[in-house]
């Protein structure tokens, strides 16, 4: 096998594992799984992410319906915020 061949093959096969890195990604609830997990780390009291876009292309991540809920209070919000553009 020349080494042309393998320089495709393997160009190919990156090539293939970045699209379906990024199907899985724009098609599942994995980034926000991962935004989720993160913030419930730095703020426990953490209650709602909504919706998420990512688009990996511009670099940006956009999560709606953020809500940081108060520990001490059950009625009362800390922070609400609609629309998030990282």
């Amino acid at each position: 096998m020349s080494w042309r061949r393998i320089w495709l093959l393997s160009l190919a096969f990156v090539v293939a594992l970045g699209a379906t890195t990024w199907v899985l990604l724009q098609r599942s609830d994995a980034a926000t799984q991962i935004v989720r997990r993160e913030l419930q780390a730095l703020f426990r009291p953490l209650r709602v992410v909504g919706c998420k876009e990512l688009d990996i292309v511009d670099g940006r991540l956009t999560a709606l319906e953020i809500r940081l809920d108060d520990p001490g209070s059950a009625d009362a919000s800390l922070l609400a915020i609609e629309r998030v553009v990282v």
